[in-house]
């Protein structure tokens, strides 16, 4: 957290912290109010400026004290996105997995590509078809798109509270991918299986084959009379 505030029912700051503004005499932040006309949890757009680097985003989230007498106050925070773009940047079970959280307005929240000039969806208009496939009126489901010319196959959740919407997508190489590292071992084993129940066919059937053979040789001979054999 950034910055803090406590704010009474009139929204008079009673109390914060925020080394931005360390004189700051209001939030200047839209709490909105529901239908019964008391506030409600909000949370803003992606915030990056004024920051103390040209990295930093913030969002800024009011949460309403409501008790006996009503609406009494309001916390409002601000939240550094930096952990969380941070996060997304770490590899997952696969290598080359592709994460992105953006809003409504596709704005990008975080990515797991380090360029951190990506700022909405229509920058990677170049890289990738995935706005066209996202419908807005799905709250989750899966999507197939190309990324960098490779097809990808993804799971998204929309997120209500904060109007984000976050993606995993994984090329479908990867899919391939465990099958292939399987193949070689698979063949070997079955090239040395096959070897050896040879060379046991061969020594059982030389075991039964040699006596079977001798038994044939001495049927002939009878049938001949020469019982010497």
């Amino acid at each position: 957290i950034k910055a803090l505030y406590i704010e009474d029912d009139k929204r008079n700051i009673l109390a914060y912290i925020d080394p931005l503004y360390p004189a700051r005499k209001s939030t200047m932040f839209d709490i909105g109010t529901s239908s019964e006309g008391l506030p409600t949890f909000r949370t803003s757009g992606l915030v990056s400026a004024p920051a103390e680097h040209p990295q930093d985003i913030y969002i800024v989230l009011s949460a309403p004290v409501v008790g006996s007498q009503g609406h009494e106050g309001t916390i409002v925070a601000m939240i550094d996105l930096g952990k969380l773009r941070s996060s997304v940047l770490e590899a997952g079970m696969f290598e080359s997995t592709f994460r992105i959280v953006f809003d409504d307005d596709g704005a990008i929240v975080a990515i797991s590509d380090g360029n951190q000039s990506y700022w909405s969806l229509q920058d990677l208009e170049s890289r990738t078809d995935l706005s066209e496939h996202i419908r807005r009126d799905e709250r989750s489901g899966q999507v197939r798109f190309t990324l960098d010319g490779m097809q990808h196959t993804a799971r998204y959740r929309y997120i209500d509270d904060l109007g984000w919407t976050v993606l995993t997508g994984i090329p479908n190489t990867e899919f391939i991918r465990p099958i292939l590292d399987v193949l070689p071992p698979f063949f070997i084993f079955c090239t040395i299986f096959i070897f050896v129940l040879v060379l046991v066919i061969q020594h059982f059937s030389s075991l039964v084959g040699i006596p079977l053979q001798a038994l044939i040789d001495g049927m002939e001979h009878v049938r001949k009379h020469d019982y010497r054999y």
